[in-house]
């Protein structure tokens, strides 16, 4: 019997004996079955018709933000996460673990609040170097003080009247930023924030 390999296995797949004439009924069937194997396109897979046959090759991962940009806080049910960017070029963190890590760590929610980066003045240093993203309870982001300075990135509201407690955001600000620590003197520390 005669085969086209990986196309028939038989008369009734499209394969022929030995010394058998084509008829166009068998001709149908080998046709059926290799246009069965025909490649189609794939988000995974890609290729290139040549005369010399087929190439076939795994396109390279592009990475994406996830919406609006650099530093965008996003909401899934309780837990926020922020899209990669930069505090003066540095990378923040979420507790301990950067926010350009995979998978990216989370801030859990648990009440109403603000989700804001956080700069910590460096002593004889005109930019802070380290920068968190944190969540704050309540209704106010808190003062910038000496040392601290909070910049707000999201409200999260709370609704206790759904079963359970669900949680909205409101997107205030994203982008990447600098932020400068200005103070003369005895004078009273003023934090500047802009995006970059």
């Amino acid at each position: 019997m005669a085969d086209i390999s990986g196309f028939g296995a038989g008369p009734l797949l499209g394969g022929t004996y030995a010394g058998e004439p084509l008829s166009a009924r068998t001709i149908n069937k080998y046709a059926s079955q290799i246009a069965s194997t025909a490649t189609n396109y794939s988000n995974d897979l890609t290729f290139q018709n040549s005369s010399g046959g087929v190439v076939y090759g795994l396109p390279q991962s592009v990475y994406s933000q996830a919406s609006g940009g650099f530093l965008d806080p996003n909401l899934a049910v309780d837990k926020v996460t922020v899209t990669p960017g930069t505090v003066n070029r540095y990378i923040p963190k979420i507790d301990t673990t950067y926010i350009d890590a995979d998978p990216a760590p989370e801030i859990t929610v648990a009440d109403e609040g603000h989700v804001c980066i956080k700069v910590t003045y460096e002593v004889n240093k005109f930019f802070p170097r380290t920068a968190e993203i944190v969540f704050i309870t309540g209704t106010d982001v808190p003062d910038d003080t000496e040392t601290e300075s909070y910049q707000p990135l999201a409200k999260i509201n709370k609704d206790e009247t759904t079963t359970p407690t669900t949680y909205s955001m409101v997107k205030l600000n994203f982008g990447n930023k600098v932020v400068n620590r200005l103070k003369a003197g005895a004078n009273t520390a003023t934090w500047w924030w802009t995006d970059v």
